[in-house]
């Protein structure tokens, strides 16, 4: 790598020293690439958003796909890592947020064993899901219920990473 001053350049996943801001600059990179303090990054991802509706456990608070695109703007963030909520199911949240073309979601089908809808919604989309989202507290479930065994399964076979998240 070149050393000049104290401003590295993340490209491709590999950090390379360019030198100084003037440097930088003169590299004409893409419009995509974002300059943070002394990196630039490919881009920002938001790593848990729920979209829709909640019922009384987060005070039926209710959010749009459009309200969280331009949310996301506004901050300075690219992509999101989505998911429903517990009155808004995977397949709603799904073909919301694909009609979104100016902004890149990822979504995080939320594995609920109780959801009637969801082996038929994960055979259908699972090349489309990025990841699943098991919700032990909301689901009243230890992670280890055997309920939840063959969306492991299946998430391991596909390659899809599980999240857990036990917070309210």
């Amino acid at each position: 790598p070149i050393s000049y001053r104290d401003v590295s350049l993340l490209l491709l996943n590999h950090f390379f020293q360019v030198g100084d801001c003037h440097v930088v600059h003169a590299l004409k990179l893409k419009s995509d690439r974002r300059v943070c303090q002394h990196y630039i990054l490919p881009g920002f991802i938001d790593s848990h958003i729920h979209i829709g509706k909640w019922s009384d456990i987060f005070y039926n608070y209710e959010s749009t796909v459009a309200e969280a695109v331009e949310v996301m703007k506004t901050s300075g963030v690219d992509a999101a890592v989505c998911m429903p909520t517990d009155k808004t199911g995977n397949e709603e949240l799904f073909s919301l947020i694909n009609n979104v073309k100016d902004f890149k979601f990822y979504f995080n089908a939320w594995i609920n064993p109780e959801d009637k809808d969801l082996d038929a919604f994960l055979e259908k989309r699972i090349d489309e899901i990025s990841l699943f989202k098991v919700h032990p507290s909301i689901q009243r479930k230890r992670i280890t219920d055997t309920s939840y065994d063959k969306y492991l399964k299946l998430a391991a076979d596909m390659k899809k990473p599980v999240v857990v998240h036990c917070g309210r």
